[in-house]
């Protein structure tokens, strides 16, 4: 659904004064019968069921007439196929920021015209690539990932559901406002849901605490700044 105004996400106040708490704020759900406190989907006269929804705004902003951008309906529509959120849903941390569309709908440019691709696990997840898995050391060619479906996955030494992704991102297509092209290597850990729980080498009670992201980049510089909340950069990324 689109729906007429501005959205919440935006902030502020609109050019019809409303605040952004008072306006709608884009999201995907299912509809919910409050009385009964479960899921009720609804039914037309025509037999069409609808259950699962997402809505967005029509306008970009909080003034003018401009469309929206396509960032928020294609993050959104990720989920309709079924990820989950992959910022830190209590922001306390930047999970994998503008590396993925289902961190960071608004792109590199924040405006959300050209958001971020899918990263590597998510693409995975939907079934839309199968990662060669990596078991010999030796020299290997990855293509990039905005014109090809190379990613590579390594799981041994890792227990099951844990393992790495890596794919060749390049500054191009949808990711042509990115600081730098090379590779990324995500660490994906299956026990998480998400990436609420943010672990790395010097937080307090790490290891012990056993929290990790579900969908982790090993930045090259080593900083854990994403888990820090700090912004995706181009040390991010392992590059010659």
């Amino acid at each position: 659904f689109m729906h007429s105004g501005y959205g919440a996400e935006y902030g502020g106040y609109d050019d019809y004064g409303a605040y952004y708490t008072d306006r709608i704020w884009s999201h995907k759900w299912a509809i919910f019968d409050a009385d009964s406190w479960a899921w009720d989907p609804f039914e037309s006269e025509e037999g069409v069921l609808v259950y699962e929804y997402h809505v967005e705004t029509a306008l970009y902003g909080t003034e003018g007439s401009g469309v929206t951008s396509i960032g928020v309906a294609a993050h959104e529509t990720g989920h309709f196929l079924g990820l989950p959120d992959l910022y830190d849903t209590d922001y306390s941390s930047a999970g994998i920021d503008s590396w993925g569309i289902m961190s960071n709908s608004w792109g590199w440019d924040g405006t959300g015209g050209t958001p971020p691709s899918f990263c590597a696990w998510s693409k995975y997840a939907l079934g839309w690539v199968e990662p060669t898995e990596l078991e010999d050391s030796g020299v290997y060619t990855i293509n990039d990932v905005q014109t090809n479906s190379d990613i590579y996955m390594v799981s041994n030494p890792f227990p099951d559901g844990e393992y790495l992704l890596i794919e060749n991102r390049q500054a191009k297509g949808a990711d042509k406002d990115s600081p730098q092209g090379g590779l990324l290597v995500w660490h994906i850990d299956e026990y998480w849901s998400g990436n609420t729980f943010e672990g790395y080498n010097g937080q307090n009670g790490w290891p012990e605490n056993g929290y990790h992201y579900l969908t982790a980049l090993l930045q090259a510089d080593g900083l854990f700044e994403l888990e820090q909340g700090g912004g995706a950069d181009a040390q991010d990324v392992f590059h010659a």
